[in-house]
């Protein structure tokens, strides 16, 4: 369905319709958006290069221990690359095709191993956002535990769901059982999942890394735009933003992200339009820094193709 580059452009170009037509018909989110302010701005930046330095660290350690060498830079580089690929179509293909080249082409990484590696952060994304998002609801408790008690359900059964899916890949009888079934891009996912314990428990850590600084994102956002911060909607979400991003049909689910982060606002009491204000801000300041750092590492390994 996606491989035809005219369905994922028009797919693009409807949601980002969708929105103009959104910030025509409210003019205040875009004048809360225009008057997000630079120094706002910067600070945003600053944060999303902090993160895509953890990304570096969470591919090198989903890479070793076989495939050791690979530079913080340079990982930080192909994290760019593939996100700003996968930020641009549906369901994140275009990322993982993209880290599966440079990482064949540069460090011989074989493709299951590499698919492997970009399932499992995967995995472990969605479990780890399902299981914060249940906690954040349960610790809210009230009306927000009364209006998601079934996304809250859904959501547990999500988590267990990865678990299974973690242990059946892993254990090495079940792997055996489930090969004939498993498409030929994820017969090496095994080989990327059974390593040591202590390899995946930095993944983990790592991950959570990443979702606290989404949380401190969000709390700055909200600050940038004068509204209140609320911890358990910050979580709530980042643990969305991340389900919806592995999920997505639009390329970086472009509107629905939107529509469905303001309804979730909504339920706050928190001033949607101030809020999707900040998300459109979010969301340039991002795919600019995504831009910058894939041209800056293009611009590197042309210069210098053998510097890894």
């Amino acid at each position: 369905m996606f491989k035809h580059p005219w369905l994922r452009a028009s797919l693009f170009f409807a949601a980002l319709a969708g929105l103009f037509a959104y910030g025509w018909h409210n003019p205040q989110v875009v004048q809360r958006a225009l008057a997000f302010g630079w120094g706002n701005v910067g600070v945003l930046a600053l944060s999303y290069v902090a993160a895509q330095g953890l990304n570096a660290w969470i591919l090198k350690a989903g890479l070793e221990p076989p495939y050791r060498g690979i530079g913080w830079s340079d990982a930080a580089g192909i994290n760019m690359t593939s996100s700003l690929a996968g930020y641009l179509t549906p369901f994140r293909l275009g990322g993982m095709g993209s880290r599966l080249v440079i990482l064949r082409l540069k460090y011989a990484v074989a493709p299951g191993y590499a698919v492997g590696q970009f399932l499992l952060v995967t995995l472990l994304t969605i479990g780890l956002s399902a299981v914060l998002f249940v906690a954040a609801v349960l610790l809210h408790g009230g009306d927000v535990l009364v209006r998601y008690r079934a996304p809250v359900w859904l959501m547990a059964a999500v988590a267990v769901g990865v678990a299974l899916t973690c242990a059946a890949l892993l254990h090495a009888r079940s792997y055996a059982f489930l090969r004939s079934w498993l498409p030929p891009a994820l017969v090496g996912v095994h080989e990327a999942m059974a390593r040591p314990w202590r390899c995946q428990a930095k993944i983990l850590l790592l991950l959570i890394a990443f979702f606290v600084l989404q949380v401190l994102q969000t709390q700055w956002l909200l600050h940038a735009v004068g509204l209140r911060g609320d911890w358990v909607f910050s979580i709530l979400v980042c643990a969305l933003a991340n389900l919806m991003l592995v999920l997505s049909v639009t390329p970086a689910n472009l509107g629905v992200k939107e529509a469905l982060l303001g309804s979730l606002a909504f339920v706050f009491l928190v001033d949607e339009q101030a809020f999707i204000g900040a998300l459109l801000v979010d969301r340039f300041v991002q795919l600019g820094v995504l831009a910058l750092g894939t041209a800056a590492y293009a611009w590197s390994a042309g210069r210098d193709p053998g510097d890894t």
